[in-house]
């Protein structure tokens, strides 16, 4: 558990801790002596910290031998024990809302693996046989003579392999499935492969990590890219990634015009969100017209 601890030499105090515990009635603990167990030597005074009649947490204030607390300090501790118990709730509320975020992230990623792998083995893997099926066709209608039918038939081909293609783009943004069978360094290599804009990819991880970090930090680069292409009008991109002892530190750069604003809808400010769910930081240099770029950082084990 988490504590507060609060030197006060005004009132000759060794230390003043706030600890959070598992709630009670304020029934069951309604002054220092219901929570002696806390005390230390016979040296600590202990006061409950309730908020909406449940307790919360405790302060335990630790004094030497022969002290005693006057009449202002008494009141201070305890309006301390008043106050704490608002601040130990919106801390448990922010912890609560960080593992629903994540959960949510978590749900999601998996959708969306799962409707890659749908399209996969499932629309993608037919189109590339009525394709087959089509090139088929073209060779018997050339061989019979048929010249009208087989550039009709071939034109649909060269049409339905162009349909294909986009789909697999589609099923690479929704997640690639290089991402989970080979890792972030092979996708972020094959990111690199589809860009409109010549990319440098400079990353060394050389191990897998969990699921959610090696997606997170895919989107962030698959995002950079993006915005490098469509917004930034860059002619160069360079993309360096490095497993440091605890976290991942992804850098993307790029030399276009600058000036992006998480506020101004340029998928920044959802990478941010996204980061936040694995405890992780972008920061973002975009001076205009002296190109962007973003570092994140992702702890992770």
């Amino acid at each position: 558990m988490a504590s507060i601890h609060v030197s006060t030499k005004r009132c000759g105090a060794d230390r003043i801790a706030c600890a959070p515990f598992s709630g009670r009635s304020a029934d069951e603990a309604s002054g220092p002596t219901d929570l002696a167990s806390l005390a230390e030597d016979g040296r600590a005074q202990v006061w409950p910290v309730v908020h909406h009649g449940t307790v919360r947490g405790a302060v335990t204030l630790t004094m030497g031998r022969g002290e005693v607390l006057t009449p202002p300090q008494d009141r201070l501790v305890r309006d301390l024990a008043a106050q704490a118990g608002l601040v130990i709730d919106n801390v448990g509320q922010a912890a609560e809302l960080r593992a629903a975020a994540k959960r949510i992230v978590a749900a999601q990623d998996e959708a969306r693996r799962r409707l890659e792998r749908d399209l996969h083995d499932g629309a993608q893997q037919r189109l590339v046989s009525l394709a087959l099926s089509l090139q088929a066709v073209t060779g018997r209608a050339r061989s019979a003579g048929d010249c009208e039918l087989a550039s009709g038939v071939e034109d649909a081909r060269r049409q339905l392999a162009e349909a294909l293609s986009e789909l697999r783009e589609m099923a690479r943004g929704i997640h690639p499935a290089i991402l989970t069978d080979e890792g972030l360094d092979a996708a972020l290599a094959s990111l690199a492969e589809r860009s409109p804009v010549p990319v440098r990819v400079d990353v060394e991880v050389h191990r897998r990590l969990a699921r959610d970090i090696e997606a997170t930090a895919y989107f962030v680069v698959s995002e950079a890219l993006t915005n490098a292409a469509k917004h930034a009008a860059a002619s160069h991109v360079v993309v360096i990634g490095r497993l440091r002892p605890g976290h991942l530190s992804i850098e993307v750069s790029d030399d276009g015009r600058g000036g992006a604003d998480e506020q101004r809808g340029s998928g920044l400010q959802g990478l941010t969100d996204r980061l936040s769910t694995v405890d992780g930081t972008l920061t973002v240099d975009s001076p205009p017209g002296h190109g962007t770029r973003l570092r994140a950082e992702i702890p992770c084990a």
